[in-house]
């Protein structure tokens, strides 16, 4: 009966060695991921802040479109390229949705 406790004894070290090493691996996973998510609310930040500062009404415009419009600007025509139309009226309709409802 006292070989049968230590083997039980044995396979449950081995057992948590094992479950230490995951545990070490899972933490050191979300680490990085937690880095990750670091680095990308600083970029998305950074974005941001170049859209507010840009001259161009977004960032999808191509250069020969968004130098058009600076050149036009001064007649009150506003223009937007038509990506930027095609996401205004995605977002029209979301908050049309949202507002039926």
């Amino acid at each position: 009966m006292c070989v049968c406790v230590w083997m039980q004894l044995s396979e449950m070290a081995t057992e948590l060695e094992d479950e230490r090493e995951l545990a070490t691996s899972r933490l050191t996973e979300l680490e990085k991921l937690q880095q990750d998510h670091q680095e990308a609310v600083k970029e998305i930040e950074s974005l941001k802040m170049d859209v507010r500062d840009s001259d161009c009404h977004c960032k999808i415009c191509t250069d020969s479109f968004c130098s058009l419009a600076q050149n036009l600007s001064s007649d009150s025509t506003i223009l937007i390229c038509p990506e930027c139309v095609y996401d205004l009226l995605n977002l029209l309709f979301v908050v049309y949705l949202l507002w039926i409802v």
